[in-house]
């Protein structure tokens, strides 16, 4: 049976989007999250707050409309060479507030360490679907 991968907005997310709709206010996306989720690969839930186990976080590098026919955000995260040293298998974005507002559940991808000599620079996306993707920004 083929493994599945995929983003999910988290409880939290989807009830500060969904308050941002009403309210006609933003979501601000401020920071990005890898994890290697604790040496194995697992399925993340909306209830979850946090990673399973965080191995790097950075700001978000920018945040785009991929495709406004379903309101699909994309958004990006540089991961420069001199950092690594792990496999992702999860990623997680948060707000202003600190607070994880999706994650996803990523195929394993080495992130070599830069004294290996196959160190290199990363660009990490996630794309997340959203009511209104007006209500997001960086």
């Amino acid at each position: 049976m083929a493994e599945e991968y995929y983003t999910l907005l988290t409880r939290i997310g989807q009830g500060k989007i969904a308050s941002a709709v009403a309210a006609g206010t933003k979501v601000t996306l401020t920071e990005f999250a890898l994890g290697d989720g604790g040496g194995a690969s697992y399925s993340p839930t909306e209830d979850q707050t946090a990673l399973k186990h965080e191995v790097y976080r950075a700001n978000v590098s920018s945040v785009a409309v991929a495709d406004e026919t379903i309101n699909m955000l994309e958004i990006n995260m540089s991961v420069p060479a001199n950092v690594g040293g792990w496999t992702v298998r999860e990623m997680g974005v948060f707000d202003e507030a600190g607070e994880l507002i999706a994650i996803a559940k990523t195929p394993d991808d080495p992130k070599p360490a830069p004294d290996t000599g196959a160190a290199k620079d990363v660009i990490y996306r996630m794309f997340i679907l959203v009511s209104n993707a007006d209500t997001v920004e960086i």
